[in-house]
């Protein structure tokens, strides 16, 4: 078997050399004499058996097959430094993994500048992000699934959950522009029971306004069956927002014209025993921020 004698000192400097467009720069960059650059690269390519540069110029320039050990070895360079990051961050409690789940219907537009700023502060975060139903995301919380989840549900009822409120999202009233309630200008409570009610299923429980009512999954299969002309519907006036386009005819009444239930409760939920590490709780204060959250508990 092929044994590799050469370094990673030996590596960095070869690569610096490439990048840096000769062996004194290299040097420079690395604080280490010309010298020793000539010496290392000379070294690497006697063990190679390869010219890694030509010589013919007075500057050197990368062979080609010190272009293709430059793409190895860079690629080797990434992630050393990599393992080294994770070790770090591992000796300081700081978390490797993170899994966060999204109710459907949330404004991402302040939550998607959260994420953007995870990946500038800890780039060796690997961080999973989900689209589930409530019941699901709360037993993914309770079964250790799931460290941090963003809702717009009910309050949870739970030992083991623990909830913060963030916000408030607005609710409106959306049905087909062919529908009969959409020629109404005031829909009344009477108007909206005589017509069918799209839900979504994790509120089949909940208070409803009419006997007959379908139940969906999660709010944009709820917008899409709307605009067929099937139904009126409650959601998220995020959902509206996102989804009027795709959805052609589709109508809301707004707020001035109809008062509609309280506003959806914007919330943050974590196991109450879950142990924070610099990301979480950097979270917690981001979300904050962002929103002005307070805990519920």
């Amino acid at each position: 078997m092929y044994k590799i004698d050469w370094t990673l000192e030996q590596l960095e400097i070869f690569v610096a050399a490439v990048e840096q467009g000769s062996f004194s720069a290299a040097g420079r960059k690395l604080s280490i004499a010309q010298s020793k650059v000539s010496n290392s690269v000379a070294d690497l390519e006697l063990i190679l058996g390869l010219q890694l540069f030509s010589r013919a110029k007075k500057t050197p320039t990368p062979t080609p097959e010190g272009n293709k050990f430059y793409d190895n070895a860079k690629s080797i360079l990434i992630k050393c430094e990599r393992i080294n990051t994770d070790m770090i961050n591992i000796s300081m409690g700081m978390e490797n993994a993170l899994t966060i789940a999204i109710e459907d219907g949330l404004p991402f537009g302040k939550i998607d500048l959260i994420f953007k700023e995870i990946a500038a502060k800890f780039p060796s975060l690997s961080l999973t992000i989900i689209n589930a139903p409530h019941k699901e995301i709360i037993q993914g919380i309770i079964n250790r699934n799931i460290e941090l989840a963003i809702t717009l549900s009910p309050s949870v009822f739970s030992e083991f959950i623990e909830q913060r409120h963030l916000d408030h999202v607005q609710q409106i009233l959306i049905t087909s522009k062919n529908h009969p309630i959409a020629q109404l200008h005031s829909p009344s409570t009477r108007d909206l029971s005589e017509y069918r009610e799209i839900k979504l299923i994790t509120d089949m429980d909940e208070n409803k306004y009419s006997p007959s009512c379908w139940y969906l999954t999660n709010y944009f299969n709820v917008a899409g069956v709307v605009s067929l002309g099937i139904g009126w519907a409650l959601v998220p006036e995020t959902v509206f927002n996102w989804t009027v386009n795709e959805n052609d005819g589709l109508v809301s009444i707004k707020k001035n014209n109809y008062k509609t239930t309280l506003p959806l409760e914007m919330k943050l939920l974590k196991r109450v025993d879950h142990i924070d590490g610099p990301v979480m709780r950097w979270l917690y204060e981001k979300f904050d921020a962002v929103f002005g959250g307070r805990d519920l508990n």
